[in-house]
């Protein structure tokens, strides 16, 4: 393998380990926010409801 194709190929590597690692750290991110709604308002923010319906989700609508 020439160096440029060789230098490329070693940037590449970085690029997608970097990138694992700021994927990581937002599903971190996420998830400490959803515990966080969830411990706030005291109700699961995922449901198995289809959001499609407003009506199902908020009770008040119903």
């Amino acid at each position: 393998m020439s160096w440029p194709l060789l230098k490329l190929a070693k940037l590449k590597i970085r690029r997608v380990e970097e990138s694992k690692v700021v994927a990581r750290d937002g599903g971190n991110i996420a998830g400490n926010a959803l515990r966080e709604l969830e411990e706030r308002t005291g109700r699961k923010v995922v449901i198995s409801k289809n959001s499609k319906n407003p009506r199902l989700l908020d009770e008040n609508l119903k």
